[in-house]
């Protein structure tokens, strides 16, 4: 990394703070947030946000951006910590001064760079202040002018508040050999990929680490509990049997589509395409699972030798609304299913957009820089 890259930078951006969460000091009992105004019992005086520009992936640089402000008078006294994952690679203190206004943001970059993949691992920062009293004691008397309990409530807050604070800001993630992703992501991670020596397609597990034999004895089971319960639900009205018989036949589904998977992986393309084509059978799974059964009957068909097939149904997957979180492995198949017709061309470009939706997709950077 390019030393002027490594250091850490102090910027002095021009007021407008975007997403600023507050801080209420360890004394306050109430939330920390200006919007919940009177149920305050200490103002905030800090404000500050962390930031990634990407999730970080090892041996490719990533920033951490933490922006400070003021609140209610200059802080010429705080001071800032970044702590990063162990063996991170970073040049500079990520630490040091940082004087805030009122009227500017001061944000601290910080480039850095995993040396290996790191599985739960996270981002902290902290802004370190001495409360300003007189200010606070000030704003508690203009919130609490007319609300005499509050008033005294903030200001023994006050006066037990220690001589330095910290607001403490946190971004979980985990990289592996193949993707790295935040743990606040909604979307799942797809990380069942096929590397048999032909195209490495993807796949979401629905119960990863079963085999064969784990599964169908928990089919078994399921099924037994189902055939039990079944004929006690009443035709029509409420039954609290109901709720229960339903989660068996969503276990049930979750087992049949991990199967396939399994199947997928030992080389049994065409009964997972015929398993993964009754629709009738996967009504129970959810959203997300049934949009990765989607893509793993493309990958099926894939593999099933009909490639003109596979692409069509990637297609429909790429148009649907609910697929945007999973098109990253929507475009990464279709580059598998290029590389495997001799079409590098197509493959490149559906690599890029899989990197372009996820940047920190190491797996598709990898295939992508291995094409000839």
């Amino acid at each position: 990394m390019r030393r002027e890259r490594d250091r850490v930078r102090v910027v002095n951006a021009r007021a407008v703070v975007l997403a600023i969460l507050m801080m209420a000091p360890a004394g306050a009992r109430a939330a920390t947030t200006l919007e919940q105004g009177p149920q305050l019992s200490l103002p905030p005086w800090v404000a500050a946000t962390l930031t990634l520009d990407h999730p970080p992936e090892a041996g490719h640089p990533a920033h951490a951006r933490f922006s400070m402000r003021a609140l209610l008078v200059p802080l010429p006294d705080a001071r800032y910590e970044i702590e990063l994952p162990h063996g991170a690679r970073v040049e500079g203190a990520a630490a040091g001064p940082t004087p805030l206004t009122t009227t500017q943001t001061t944000d601290v970059v910080v480039e850095f760079e995993l040396g290996a993949p790191a599985a739960f691992a996270h981002v902290s920062a902290a802004v370190i202040t001495h409360p300003p009293r007189g200010a606070l004691a000030a704003e508690i008397d203009r919130l609490y002018a007319n609300d005499h309990a509050r008033h005294d409530s903030a200001n023994r807050s006050l006066r037990e508040l220690p001589r330095e604070e910290r607001l403490v800001r946190s971004i979980e993630f985990s990289s592996s050999a193949d993707e790295a992703s935040l743990a606040s992501s909604p979307d799942p991670v797809y990380r069942h990929y096929l590397d048999r020596g032909g195209p490495q397609y993807v796949l979401l597990d629905a119960l990863p680490g079963m085999d064969v034999k784990a599964l169908e004895a928990k089919r078994a089971d399921a099924k037994k509990r189902r055939d039990t319960l079944a004929p006690l639900l009443p035709g029509k009205g409420k039954n609290p049997l109901l709720r229960v018989v339903t989660d068996l036949d969503l276990e049930l589904a979750k087992v049949a589509y991990q199967r396939a998977v399994i199947g997928l992986a030992e080389g049994q393309a065409h009964e997972a395409r015929v398993a993964l084509s009754r629709d009738d059978e996967w009504a129970k799974l959810p959203a997300t699972l049934a949009l990765a059964r989607s893509m793993a009957l493309a990958v099926a068909t894939a593999l099933d030798g009909d490639a003109a097939g596979a692409a069509k149904l990637w297609d429909a997957l790429a148009a649907r609304i609910d697929a945007r979180g999973a098109l990253r492995y929507v475009e990464y198949n279709r580059g598998e299913l290029a590389r495997a017709s001799g079409d590098t061309t197509r493959a490149r470009y559906a690599y890029l957009r899989a990197l372009e939706l996820a940047p920190s997709f190491t797996r598709a950077r990898n295939r992508l820089g291995s094409l000839r």
